[in-house]
């Protein structure tokens, strides 16, 4: 993984060293050059000498600048390294924010290239007329918000603000020193975070897979909504819009690309999904919040059993649920793990019914709905169908045990020419093969297992 050290950080950075390093370079300085009058004409005679002797003075007990200890390591031969090792805090010279608990060298993980992204989303890069670089960063939930400092602080060290202001302001401004070398590292300016001329680094599509997944996982937390099985990223700038395409395709992810919004398409989210579990499990920081939510009961009803479960029964369901108490289509949804459009789709028949009326408005916006007529539907086994390829991710759980066709078809409750087909399309597939073929009297029967 890159890592930034340090002293290659693009701005001016003042340091907080412990105290044994501190003592050992000076003991290494007077070595070789004796008094600090010699020690100031060798490493920095145009600075005034008490200015330079209070740098390296046990009793200073404020920040250090990095640069004149670069200077004093190199010339008496201390390893830069350890230098880094042995610094405890550090911030820009004229910074007030300071980073503790340093996280040196700053490695450029995935995390780091997430950030870059929520600064292009709901973030703003300013730099003043002889001013260090500020990037902020605005998000109304207090999760999302307080994971984002997270994220910094996985990368940097941990942030220490003179007081917890964002939590009531809803923006955090990043250090100075961590600005700078997040835009640095992709060479961006100011401009290059504007809405209208923002665009996905080149730098990107070549990264490991979890960094693209990072990258775009910060999108779908800023400017993302989850329409049902689908995510959706509206943006003005165009460009921006065709780069995060550009990032699907490059990860696999089905989508498509409609003037200035993306859509990342049913199966893209699935595959989405397994990337997002995998990122999440090494870097838990990466939580989506209420988002993750939207996409994991869909996920929950694109691997349910059934898909349809006949005439009449989701209509009982919604009116057993409403005689407990009022509720909205998401609620509906939620408890019944199906669209948002398949519970308002039961909705408007039973009130066509008179059986449900509408109560009032939720807090959301949301209509909320009560029962005004109990009524019972019959309920047929017409309509039953299961979600695509659930048949045959049953089969291969059953199979990890030899078992016959009749045995599954037993077990699955589905006849034994639709497990038949199922049991000849994995096959086919590779992924299981015959163990044993029983010839009986009537029909030969087989025995399956996994390959």
């Amino acid at each position: 993984m890159e890592r930034i050290h340090i002293w290659n950080f693009p701005c001016d950075v003042s340091v907080l060293l412990e105290k044994s390093f501190l003592v050992d370079l000076r003991s290494q300085l007077k070595r070789k050059y004796g008094g600090w009058k010699h020690i100031h004409s060798e490493l920095c005679p145009h600075e005034p000498f008490d200015s330079f002797s209070d740098k390296f003075d046990l009793s200073y007990r404020t920040y250090r600048p990095l640069a004149a200890l670069v200077v004093a390591c190199n010339k008496v031969g201390v390893p830069l390294p350890r230098l880094e090792k042995s610094i405890r805090a550090y911030r820009t010279t004229r910074g007030r924010a300071e980073v503790s608990d340093a996280q040196l060298p700053a490695q450029v993980s995935p995390i780091f290239d997430m950030l870059i992204a929520h600064i292009f989303g709901d973030g703003c890069c300013q730099k003043g007329h002889g001013r260090e670089l500020n990037m902020n960063y605005r998000q109304y939930d207090p999760v999302l918000l307080s994971n984002f400092i997270k994220k910094v602080e996985a990368v940097f060290g941990r942030l220490k603000y003179r007081r917890e202001y964002f939590y009531e302001s809803k923006r955090v401004y990043l250090p100075s020193v961590c600005a700078s070398v997040l835009a640095h590292r992709y060479s961006l300016g100011a401009q290059d975070f504007l809405s209208h001329k923002a665009l996905v680094p080149q730098d990107i599509f070549s990264k490991p897979r979890a960094h693209m997944v990072a990258f775009l996982t910060a999108f779908i937390i800023d400017e993302a909504s989850i329409d049902s099985s689908t995510i959706v990223i509206t943006l003005c700038n165009k460009k921006l819009v065709d780069g995060l395409g550009k990032l699907c395709g490059t990860l696999g992810y089905a989508h498509t690309v409609r003037a200035k919004t993306l859509y990342i398409l049913a199966d893209g989210v699935l595959c989405f999904w397994s990337d997002y579990l995998r990122l999440k499990k090494r870097h838990p920081e990466v939580n989506m919040g209420y988002r993750e939510e939207a996409i994991k009961d869909f996920i929950l009803r694109k691997n349910k059993c059934l898909r349809t479960n006949g005439e009449g029964k989701c209509l009982n369901d919604v009116i057993a649920l409403l005689s407990e108490k009022q509720r909205t289509i998401n609620e509906l949804s939620k408890i019944l793990t199906i669209s948002r459009q398949g519970a308002r789709f039961h909705i408007k028949k039973l009130q066509a019914d008179g059986v449900v009326e509408m109560a009032g408005e939720g807090r959301a916006g949301g209509f909320i709905y009560s029962l005004k007529e109990k009524k019972a539907y019959l309920m047929s086994a017409r309509g039953t169908s299961r979600a695509g390829g659930a048949t045959r991710k049953r089969i291969q759980i059953l199979l990890k045990k030899p078992r016959t066709t009749h045995e599954l078809s037993h077990i699955l409750k589905i006849n034994p020419s639709s497990v038949r087909d199922a049991l000849n399309g994995l096959k086919n597939q590779g992924k299981i093969r015959i163990l044993q073929k029983i010839v009986p009297k009537t029909r030969p029967a087989y025995v399956w297992g996994l390959k």
